[in-house]
This record gives C-alpha cells, structure tokens and sequence, in this order.
C-alpha cells in the first residue's frame, strides 16, 4: 500500500496529525486489508447488540435490485465460503 493511494488530505487534520496518520498506516501497513478478499475472520471479539428486554422482530427484506443479483449471490458465496458470517438460528 502506499501512502498516495489515500486520500489523506483532512480539513480537520492538521498537517503534522496528516503525517502521524501516513507513518501508522505505513507502519501497520501489513494489517489493513485493500480489498474484500483479505479480510478475515477473529474469534477475539464477539459482536452483540444489546436490545434490553426486547426480542428479534420481524421485517421484510429490502429487495435487491434484479441487475445485482448475480453480484450480491457471488459476494455472499465468497463471503460464506471463507467464514465470515455464519447461519443465524434465531432470525430464521
């Protein structure tokens, strides 16, 4: 990865915190992944969502425009295939 690559240009940053962000990319450079196919998986954390006293609800599904199709079902089987996700018992 290099440092051009990014937009690292912040109007909120200023030029020496510009700096310290490019040296901890470029330091970690190793742990960021640049496309969806390095991503992984951890059994470090593990998400939850607190919801209190309230159960699962139900919704439709928002459906997926038909010209996606074939590229959501290809991201999902990628996705599936390298553990990313896996089947909820309590949403279905």
């Amino acid at each position: 990865m290099t440092p051009t690559a990014c937009h690292w240009d912040s109007p909120s940053l200023t030029s020496e915190q510009e700096d310290q962000i490019k040296g901890l990319v470029i330091q970690n450079e190793d742990i960021f992944a640049l496309n969806p196919s390095e991503l992984g998986v951890t059994n470090i954390v593990i998400h939850t969502i607190d919801t209190g006293d309230n159960g699962p609800i139900c919704q439709q599904a928002r459906q997926i425009p038909f010209v996606l199709h074939a590229k959501v079902d290809s991201m999902t089987t990628e996705m599936w295939n390298k553990g990313s996700f896996d089947h909820s018992t309590i949403w279905s």
